[in-house]
């Protein structure tokens, strides 16, 4: 925690300042790291993309995405941000054939190992998507979020346009924190304080990870003629969002 966010909380708690004055000075202006910092965090391969995490809660995860994206024999899926390749596992035999990339060599390798019969590389969500195959079907589950809000147009655009030389197809986006719903997150603070500022929120966590404008999303889809749905997530303060292209 950086010197001055101790010194706010310390005041704050003391009485010296108001919720809506901790909110704006602590809160609104939460520091992230750059996309290269997070990689290096990512190509650590001690750092587990699902920590603690029972395959009991993995194959819940797996049927959520299956069930949403209706997966069938006939598709062909790619993940975004497929990290180490478990939620793969779970799915790869429901469908034709699966791809996935990931910016982290270490947990891509950890998929490969995992999934052979998959196909995987290394790339970040920010450059245009290289196939062998088209594909109908894309998603990211908790992946989206380190995109920062200035680059949502382009993650989104590259893979409208994969999806779209297919012939058509659809794109979820799970598990995306919200904007909309960011007063589940900030419990401790009036809801009216956190919706007055909700449009201001970018930093959720200090890992990397950004709120969303789920409007911003809509205006996207909107300019490349997509309908888009937006899915209350699991996670209270999270939603997931369905693109159809």
């Amino acid at each position: 925690m950086p010197l001055y966010t101790k010194v706010y909380s310390l005041l704050f708690k003391l009485g010296f300042y108001s919720q809506e004055d901790y909110f704006r000075k602590v809160i609104l202006n939460t520091q992230s790291i750059s996309y290269s910092e997070c990689n290096k965090i990512w190509e650590n391969p001690d750092i587990k993309v699902h920590t603690n995490i029972q395959d009991e809660a993995i194959q819940k995860m797996a049927d959520h995405i299956k069930k949403v994206m209706d997966l069938q024999k006939n598709d062909a899926v790619l993940d975004v941000g497929a990290g180490d390749g478990l939620v793969d596992e779970k799915l790869k035999n429901d469908v034709k054939s699966y791809y996935g990339f990931d910016f982290s060599n270490q947990k891509i390798g950890e998929a490969r190992k995992r999934n052979p019969e998959c196909e995987y590389w290394q790339q970040s969500f920010l450059e245009p998507i290289s196939l062998s195959e088209q594909v109908n079907k894309i998603f990211s589950f908790s992946v989206m979020q380190y995109c920062t809000p200035d680059d949502i147009k382009t993650f989104l655009k590259h893979q409208i346009e994969t999806i779209s030389s297919s012939k058509g197809g659809m794109i979820v986006h799970f598990d995306v924190p919200d904007q909309d719903r960011a007063y589940n997150y900030y419990s401790s603070f009036d809801r009216d304080i956190v919706d007055k500022y909700k449009k201001e929120l970018k930093v959720i966590f200090s890992d990397g990870s950004y709120w969303h404008d789920m409007d911003k999303v809509k205006e996207i889809c909107k300019e490349y003629n997509c309908d888009v749905e937006i899915m209350p997530s699991a996670c209270k303060y999270r939603s997931d969002i369905i693109i159809h292209v």
